[in-house]
């Protein structure tokens, strides 16, 4: 999973494709746990999920730009574009399953 800044988010948003967006914090990692366990299952997911292209962002420093571009400011969250635009947000930790439902209606 590749790690993107604020200004090659901006540039994906106006390209063509099917895209899983991780939105995660280096500096809240210690308060918010489940960072760590949606780091784990999202690259699981994306040895699934082949047609995805896998993307991280941490969000310190940038809070404020991420929710005006995506309308979304809780961390950890999944987000599903196409075609730059977000058709689904998992916020937080999921079941196996949830997640492979969720992917699935995005197909």
């Amino acid at each position: 999973m590749v790690t993107i800044t604020l200004d090659e988010l901006k540039s994906l948003l106006r390209q063509k494709g099917d895209i899983c967006l991780f939105l995660t914090s280096e500096a809240r990692k210690s308060r918010i746990k489940e960072i760590f366990d949606v780091e784990v299952v999202a690259p699981e997911l994306e040895k699934v999920f082949t047609n995805f292209r896998f993307l991280r962002i941490n969000v310190d420093g940038v809070e404020k730009d991420i929710e005006n571009l995506l309308s979304v400011s809780s961390v950890p969250a999944l987000l599903i574009l196409k075609d730059g635009e977000v058709i689904k947000v998992l916020v937080g930790i999921k079941a196996w399953n949830e997640y492979i439902e969720e992917f699935k209606s995005c197909l």
